[in-house]
């Protein structure tokens, strides 16, 4: 039985930052379907280069110009808890992703936002997503203590919308475009890797590396046991999967 996908790829993004206060750049393994997953390098010839998160997104959009179908996972949200669209009149995802590059080119921080968020609606509840609920997750969006993942949540929205404007109709954002992506398009989607860390020995690879294995490598396994399906579709009740359609959802959480 073949894979819905010929690349599995993992792409670690949490915002970690080393002892010198600099953001760490992101990490990425990729997976055929025959291979174990192995790290992608920004620069092949150069083992210290690192990558960017404009490069990722320029490769990944060359292989969608060389129609190489992938399933991309990335740790890090791809969107706000209905409460924020709420607050700020935001009618849609789409409206979500113009509405943070306009905040990014004004250079306002996350957690300036997100302490005007945290002040207009009070309550712990109201910065959590329904699949960070359901999922049992150990944070939500507007948590001040957890810098790494929610700076990377707050200033990765427009790359995303940069990659899917490029793309056009070749990518699939799931579930924003749909629970059920085509046949003939590569997807990315939001994962969690420490939900299967533990199942991959680490070996030699630093936290980072390891996410991005752990990612690549359970997608790869997912599909090749067919049940990707499952995923892109969990069994919720309707009003979560209205939720959903502007919160999104955790590849897995069901």
């Amino acid at each position: 039985m073949g894979t819905l996908f010929e690349w599995h790829i993992g792409i670690n993004e949490t915002g970690a930052r080393n002892s010198s206060g600099e953001i760490l750049s992101p990490e990425v393994y990729a997976a055929g379907a025959d291979t174990l997953p192995t790290r992608v390098r920004a620069v092949p010839a150069d083992p210290q280069a690192s990558w960017t998160l404009d490069q990722v997104a320029d490769w990944l959009l060359g292989l969608i110009e060389s129609e190489t179908r992938f399933l991309a996972g990335i740790n890090h949200r791809f969107s706000f808890p209905a409460s924020y669209f709420e607050q700020q009149g935001l009618r849609s995802w789409r409206d979500l992703l113009a509405d943070r590059e306009v905040l990014t080119d004004e250079g306002e921080g996350p957690f300036v936002e997100a302490a005007r968020f945290n002040d207009g609606l009070p309550g712990p509840e109201r910065g959590w997503r329904m699949t960070e609920r359901w999922g049992n997750s150990l944070t939500c969006m507007f948590q001040y203590d957890v810098r790494g993942l929610n700076d990377s949540s707050h200033s990765a929205l427009p790359w995303l919308r940069r990659i899917r404007e490029h793309a056009g109709s070749r990518l699939h954002v799931w579930p924003f475009d749909g629970w059920i992506p085509p046949e003939d398009r590569s997807v990315i989607a939001e994962v969690y890797p420490l939900q299967a860390s533990n199942y991959y020995p680490r070996k030699w690879r630093g936290p980072a590396e390891q996410n991005a294995y752990t990612i690549s490598r359970w997608l790869l396994e997912a599909d090749e046991l067919g049940i990707l399906n499952g995923y892109f579709r969990p069994q919720l009740p309707e009003r979560i999967c209205r939720a959903a359609a502007v919160e999104g959802w955790i590849l897995g959480v069901h």
